[in-house]
């Protein structure tokens, strides 16, 4: 994977770092049991600590139009939760915070100067958890969320798998 200039580093882990708050953000407000919403404190600490490293380079305009792009593209995403049933909006919610997992993965793929912190290792270790516990809840949310995130590249993603790929495996 290309490794990106400092100045598109820096907006790929803003914009990780926001799809996951926002998630769990939303997800506060109908997760009741203890176990989840510890391990909710958990990944927020860490999102916490690793916006840090990000508030100290103000964005660029080049990198807010990158951003205003995305969030234009979640956007229907979010915007249909509100119409949905508690339990669709819920899944929704674990779908979204699977988009915000998967760039992260991109970041620590390709955004050294940020992803290759102690903190980001944190991160990633309690987002995985609760990935987990999400997924336990709500089958199927990370393909749907995969389909999300490949939509906010440009890509179609069709969650079905081919005959060949069930064949390899």
């Amino acid at each position: 994977m290309p490794i990106h200039i400092p100045g598109v580093q820096h907006t790929k882990t803003v914009l990780a770092l926001t799809a996951i708050e926002a998630a769990v953000e939303q997800m506060l407000l109908f997760v009741t049991d203890k176990k989840t919403t510890d391990q909710i404190a958990k990944v927020r600490k860490w999102v916490d600590l690793c916006s840090a490293a990000t508030k100290v380079k103000r964005l660029s305009s080049g990198a807010k139009r990158d951003l205003e792009s995305a969030c234009a593209v979640l956007a229907p995403y979010i915007e249909d939760t509100a119409a949905m049933t508690d339990a669709d909006s819920r899944k929704r919610w674990a779908e979204l915070f699977f988009v915000g997992l998967t760039l992260s993965y991109d970041v620590q793929a390709t955004c050294p100067i940020y992803g290759k912190s102690r903190e980001w290792g944190y991160l990633d270790t309690t987002a995985e958890t609760l990935g987990r516990m999400l997924l336990a809840r709500h089958p199927g949310c990370d393909e749907a969320g995969t389909s999300i995130y490949m939509a906010l590249h440009g890509y179609e993603w069709n969650t079905a798998e081919p005959q060949q790929m069930k064949e390899a495996a």
